[in-house]
């Protein structure tokens, strides 16, 4: 049978550490928190995204990896319901990083150049895989290209459905779905109906790459660099329902977007496989943190409330996400967890008004 639909995981798989700082790299190689718990990020994508839209049968299956330690893991992660796995290739980008070092020397500054590096390996995973992709519709499938391709990371953690029977997942050769974030700037998931979408993506690391389409002194925007892409070559981007830390995170991040666990252990337990040891280890990053998390709700609270003022109801719905003061709230819900033992984080909240996206 010819499956329907394509699931592709790119990219390095992230570990463990405590810190916001992705790009705290010495941090995160000496973490004693290991890496991204696979079963648990690997149920909730199969969950969310297979089985709600036809079941394993109905899916290809394509891994482009960064983490070639982790072959095991995430192959097995992703396949225990039945998914056919058609392409993987995991590799040690490293030698990547080497082939592109002079020009990204040149090109950026160094203060930003690990930055902007993890944005172009994160494009040429992205790049690698779609031609993957593209091989797979020409040699195999007689040129027949799947109804829908999703690009993931593997280690999100997906709490919503995806359904693509919805009005929101509409496919059109032109448009790019992605995750609720402002602007259609996404970068959780991306999903494509038509051959040249795919196309686009393999092309990415070749405008990533190009220093004129830098942001912010040199800097590559992680939220943009992709839809930049695909915008310049006459692609539509449209975002759907689901709110980035509140229905989607990467796992890593979870500590510091509390209304991720808002349904507790239990909830985690019973859908995607979380083990009390598991539970237990994030609860320990989580109490590891406490002054990057203080830095960070400082910071974001004033921003926030300036915006909800003005009627942003995405900055309203993350300000959810913060533990800030009466005083930054200025009269706003005000919102409260602390860390049990037993529980994780508690809630005492009240929901905002608090509407749909609409559709771009």
């Amino acid at each position: 049978t010819i499956s329907k639909h394509a699931l592709v995981l790119v990219g390095k798989v992230s570990r463990m550490f405590p810190s916001m700082d992705a790009n705290n790299r010495t941090l995160a190689a000496n973490s004693d928190f290991g890496h991204t718990p696979l079963h648990i990020t690997g149920a909730s994508i199969l969950k969310h995204f297979v089985e709600v839209n036809g079941g394993p049968k109905e899916w290809d299956l394509f891994i482009h990896s960064w983490s070639p330690e982790l072959e095991t893991a995430l192959t097995e992660a992703f396949t225990q319901t039945g998914v056919r796995l058609v392409f993987k290739q995991f590799e040690d980008n490293s030698a990547y990083e080497e082939l592109y070092r002079p020009t990204l020397s040149l090109e950026f500054p160094e203060k930003t150049y690990y930055e902007n590096w993890r944005r172009i390996s994160v494009s040429t995973s992205l790049a690698k895989s779609a031609m993957a992709v593209l091989q797979e519709v020409d040699l195999r499938r007689d040129g027949l290209m799947y109804e829908r391709v999703v690009f993931t990371r593997p280690d999100i953690l997906l709490i919503e459905d995806i359904d693509f029977t919805s009005p929101v997942y509409q496919p059109r050769p032109d448009l790019v779905h992605v995750d609720g974030f402002r602007s259609c700037e996404g970068d959780y998931y991306f999903i494509m109906s038509s051959i040249e979408a795919v196309q686009q993506m393999s092309r990415l690391t070749l405008d990533t790459m190009r220093s004129d389409w830098s942001l912010d002194n040199g800097l590559i925007n992680a939220h943009k660099f992709i839809k930049m892409s695909f915008v310049k070559h006459c692609f539509s981007f449209q975002h759907d329902w689901v709110h980035p830390e509140i229905g989607v995170a990467v796992y890593r991040a979870l500590c510091w977007h509390p209304l991720m666990w808002k349904r507790k252990k239990s909830f985690f337990e019973d859908y995607y496989q979380m083990s009390l040891k598991e539970w237990d280890r994030m609860f320990a990053m989580c109490k590891a943190t406490p002054q990057a998390e203080a830095e960070w709700r400082a910071s974001s609270c004033p921003t926030l409330q300036r915006h909800a003022r003005q009627g942003d109801k995405e900055a309203g719905d993350a300000m959810l996400e913060l533990q800030c003061s009466e005083q930054d709230l200025e009269g706003m819900d005000r919102l409260e967890y602390v860390y049990d033992s037993e529980y994780g984080l508690d809630y005492h909240l009240q929901f905002s008004n608090c509407e749909a996206p609409a559709q771009t």
